[in-house]
């Protein structure tokens, strides 16, 4: 039995490295995003004080928060200059879009308060759902921070990324709006004491499959 299980975890680890591995194929970006998405997000979860039992949880939530964007044209995904506001609907269906790619995968589940979630804002002025506060999960508000403290920093199609200091100066501007004062607060703190290792940050990301290769993410 024991066997088996660790076979079946195999499997669905070469699952999830194999949906990454599409959407990187979709857009060279992500794979960049996604591996230091998830050196941010572990930093602040550890100064959150989670377990260890829920960091294999975060990983997967992390791998695949954008996975939902294999469902998004080329055309939009890769456009040099802003979206209409058709296109930019459009864009808002990824979270949507992913949820579903995995909601029927037991083993998949524990991603999809990242998936869903991830751009809701705090005040309630995110999508899809509009939720607020609290009842945003706490995956999803952790996510948020970090996804977006990178999104301002990285080069995408439209614009050039900005200056660390731009970015920290407006992930702290948003707290309490968009973002939870609490997860901001970790962030800053794993950002000035080091937790954080910068080389992530400054350099090109390693593929996120390679950022932790001994997690066992518990089946459902």
């Amino acid at each position: 039995n024991r066997r088996l299980l660790e076979r079946l975890q195999s499997a669905y680890l070469d699952m999830v490295h194999a949906l990454a591995s599409a959407l990187d194929a979709r857009d060279r970006t992500t794979r960049e995003h996604t591996g230091r998405v998830c050196h941010l997000a572990e930093a602040i979860a550890r100064e959150l004080g989670w377990s260890e039992e829920r960091l294999p949880e975060l990983w997967l939530g992390c791998v695949l928060h954008d996975i939902g964007k294999i469902g998004v044209p080329d055309t939009i995904l890769q456009k040099p200059g802003p979206l209409t506001a058709e296109e930019y609907e459009l864009m808002k269906t990824h979270t949507v879009q992913g949820a579903r790619m995995v909601e029927s995968i037991p083993y998949l589940k524990p991603a999809m308060p990242y998936i869903l979630h991830h751009h809701e804002q705090y005040d309630g002025g995110g999508y899809p759902h509009g939720l607020r506060g609290e009842a945003i999960p706490e995956a999803a508000r952790l996510l948020a921070v970090v996804d977006t403290f990178d999104a301002i920093i990285s080069d995408r199609p439209y614009r050039k990324g900005r200056s660390v200091a731009v970015a920290l100066a407006e992930i702290q501007a948003f707290s309490g709006t968009q973002f939870d004062p609490r997860i901001v607060d970790a962030f800053m703190r794993a950002w000035a004491d080091g937790s954080i290792d910068r080389r992530w940050i400054a350099d090109e990301a390693a593929p996120a499959a390679q950022l932790a290769p001994e997690f066992r993410i518990p089946l459902g």
